[in-house]
C-alpha cells in the first residue's frame, strides 16, 4: 500500500512540474509571437520570425542573470535579409510578471544587441572574486554557440575590470584578439560597459 502511495504521488508531482514547466514555455511564446510570429509576406531586410511548427524554444538557466527578475531562453528563430534564410539560435529575455520580453540578439552572427549589455547593468561587482565570477558566467553564455571563444586575463583594479576576448576556432597564426571588454563599477554595482575593437583601435560601444 505504501509503495502505491509513493508512486501516486511521484506521478502526481512530475505531472504538476510539468504542467507549470508548461504554462511558463507557453506564456512565453504567447508574446514571443506577438513580435516575431510569422507574417503576410517574409521577403524583407532583417526579419526575425519564429514559427510554432519549425522553431525551437528551451528555457535555460544561466547565472549572469540570478539578479534580475528575467527567465532566460534560447529560440531558434529564421533570420530574413533580403533574399538569404538563416536559422539562427538567439537569446531572449522574458519577465513574466511584466510580460516584458527582451530580444538581446543572436548568439553567433552579429553579436548581442545593446539590450543585452544594458541588462547587465546594476549587477553586483564588489570585489576581484565576485569580477572573476561575472566573467565566467558570461564567457558561459557566449560558449553555448561557440565554445572555443575565451575571455582571458581578467584584471580587477579600483573599480574596473579588464578582460580580453580570443576565439580559438581562428589557426594560430592568423588569430586575432577580437574585443577588449572593460566594466566599470565604481561603487561595487555595474555602471557601463566599454566593448573596444583593437583592430581599429576605437570603441565599438559604449554601454551605460
Amino acid at each position: 500500500m505504501k509503495k502505491n502511495i509513493v508512486y501516486i504521488l511521484f506521478i502526481f508531482l512530475s505531472f504538476s512540474f510539468d504542467s507549470v514547466f508548461a504554462q511558463n514555455i507557453t506564456d512565453f511564446e504567447t508574446e514571443l509571437i506577438k513580435y516575431h510570429g510569422t507574417k503576410d509576406s517574409l521577403v524583407g531586410d532583417d526579419l526575425w520570425i519564429y514559427d510554432k511548427s519549425f522553431n525551437q524554444i528551451k528555457k535555460v538557466d544561466l547565472a549572469i542573470f540570478k539578479e534580475k527578475k528575467y527567465e532566460t531562453y534560447l529560440v531558434d528563430l529564421t533570420w530574413y535579409l533580403g533574399y538569404h534564410i538563416d536559422l539562427v539560435n538567439c537569446l531572449f529575455l522574458y519577465n513574466k510578471e511584466s510580460k516584458e520580453i527582451v530580444f538581446t540578439g543572436e548568439l553567433w552572427c552579429n553579436g548581442f544587441k545593446k539590450d543585452f549589455y544594458k541588462s547587465l547593468i546594476g549587477n553586483t561587482i564588489s570585489d576581484k572574486s565576485t569580477a572573476r565570477k561575472f566573467v565566467s558566467d558570461f564567457e558561459k553564455l557566449v560558449q553555448i554557440n561557440n565554445p572555443k571563444v575565451k575571455f582571458e586575463n581578467v584584471y580587477f583594479e579600483n573599480g574596473t575590470t579588464y578582460f580580453f576576448q580570443t576565439n580559438y576556432s581562428i589557426p594560430k597564426k592568423t588569430r586575432l584578439l577580437e574585443r577588449i571588454i572593460i566594466l566599470n563599477h565604481p561603487k561595487g554595482k555595474l555602471t557601463g560597459i566599454n566593448i573596444i575593437n583593437p583592430k581599429r583601435q576605437t570603441d565599438l560601444e559604449i554601454i551605460k
